[in-house]
């Protein structure tokens, strides 16, 4: 009987040992449920984040794409300035002062249009610039335009009185 009382007695030591240790690992088990609610609380945050930043970068991207769009439209602008610029100088030859003039107004303008368009994509204000000068250089060849007209008027006159005298 002692050996049954001795082995019972073990059993019973090996079932507290036990229950201790599936305690352990129970408290161990409870301990890292809350660490993976922590961490799939932190992931959904970080997902949110996620969304949060993509969001930003489509917004980016949108801008982007506007300012592109502005900076090919300034383009068309030029090249079509550019060829106003190049059929006026056959229409002006017998003003050779002036075109003098503006075509040194026109390589500092085309200067500072080509170091805007660096900056373009850092510096949105200078497009602004840019625009203010295309203005100034059309309004400066629609009043040659005018000038040229008002010359060629002239000529006609001196030429109708010309025949006139004679």
């Amino acid at each position: 009987m002692n050996n049954i009382e001795n082995l019972l007695h073990q059993i019973l030591e090996n079932q507290k040992l036990m229950q201790s240790e599936i305690s352990d690992i129970k408290s161990d088990i409870s301990g890292m449920k809350s660490e993976i609610n922590n961490i799939n609380s932190d992931i959904s945050s970080m997902k949110s984040e996620i969304n949060n930043i993509n969001s930003d970068i489509s917004s980016i991207k949108s801008e982007i794409n506007s300012i592109n769009s502005d900076i090919n439209g300034m383009k068309s602008e030029i090249n079509n300035i550019k060829s106003d610029i190049s059929s006026m100088k056959s229409e002006i030859n017998n003003i050779k002062s002036d075109i003098n003039e503006i075509k040194s107004e026109i390589k500092t303008v085309n200067k500072k249009i080509d170091t805007l368009f660096d900056k373009v994509g850092e510096n949105a204000e200078e497009i602004i610039k840019i625009n203010s000068k295309l203005n100034v250089i059309i309004e400066d060849m629609d009043f040659i335009k005018h000038k040229t007209f008002e010359n060629e008027e002239f000529i006609f006159r001196l030429k109708k009185n010309l025949l006139i005298v004679k």
